[in-house]
């Protein structure tokens, strides 16, 4: 029984594969049960700090990856403020997305490299660090 199921399961699959925007049946697969692709390597939570005005000030990032679609949040610890991303697209290893800035980042080995840009043209660079510790409640 359970083998003629998974004889069906490329059909189904296959049948469906445009249905989420996907261009493949894997993609699709993924999107459908929301598992990050697994070649991104950017899904997860991460953490950097920017160097402005005189200080240091760490970001949080947590990145959710859907195909080719970026979404999660960008927090500010030390002004307790959290921003949604925005307009986030992800090829290959390359990030762009919108939150508080344009901000866009290549994942090189275990960091991610970021710059964002504010409206009025000053850019700040950072490399952004797996987190590892749980997040505060």
């Amino acid at each position: 029984m359970i083998g003629r199921i998974l004889a069906l399961v490329p059909c189904v699959i296959a049948a469906s594969a445009f249905a989420t925007g996907a261009t493949t049946p894997t993609e699709d697969l993924r999107a459908r049960i929301h598992v990050p692709a697994a070649d991104s390597g950017i899904a997860g939570r991460w953490t950097a700090q920017i160097n402005g005005d005189s200080r240091i000030f760490p970001v949080n990032f947590e990145f959710i990856v859907k195909g080719q679609v970026l979404s999660g949040t960008v927090e500010f610890p030390s002004f307790d403020k959290e921003f949604p991303i925005e307009r986030g697209t992800i090829k290959g290893n390359t990030i762009a997305f919108q939150s508080f800035g344009d901000w866009k980042g290549t994942l090189v080995g275990e960091e991610l490299r970021l710059t964002r840009e504010l409206d009025y043209g000053k850019k700040q660079q950072m490399v952004a660090h797996r987190r590892t510790a749980a997040r505060p409640a």
